[in-house]
C-alpha cells in the first residue's frame, strides 16, 4: 500500500474493540489497514458517499478477510444523526 493510505492511519493509531470511522473509504486500502491494526476486533464503519466506489470497497474487504467491518453510503454530514453524535472512538476524515 501507498503512504496515501497508511500514514493517516498509522496516525490515527486505532486499538483492539475501539469503534472507528472510515469518512472516505473506497477502495478500501485504508480500511482494510484499520482493521489489521484493530484485529478484526471492534467495529469499523466504512462509508462511502460514492455509491459507484460501494463494489471495490466490498470486494477488498472481503479478499482481505477484514470481519469487523460495517460498509454504509451515507454523506459525512450525516453520518453522526444516522450513528449517534458520540458514537466512534476515533474518525478517520
Amino acid at each position: 500500500q501507498g503512504a496515501s493510505s497508511f500514514l493517516p492511519v498509522m496516525t490515527l493509531a486505532p486499538q483492539d474493540g475501539e469503534k472507528v470511522i472510515d469518512m472516505a473509504a473506497a477502495p478500501g486500502g485504508k480500511t482494510t489497514y484499520l482493521a489489521a491494526l484493530m484485529k478484526n476486533t471492534g467495529t469499523l464503519i466504512a462509508n462511502e458517499i460514492n455509491v459507484d466506489r460501494l463494489k471495490s470497497l466490498k470486494a477488498n474487504i472481503q479478499r482481505m478477510g477484514v470481519t469487523n467491518a460495517i460498509i454504509c453510503n451515507y454523506d459525512g454530514r450525516v453520518l453522526p444523526k444516522v450513528l449517534g453524535e458520540f458514537s466512534a472512538d476515533r474518525v478517520l476524515l
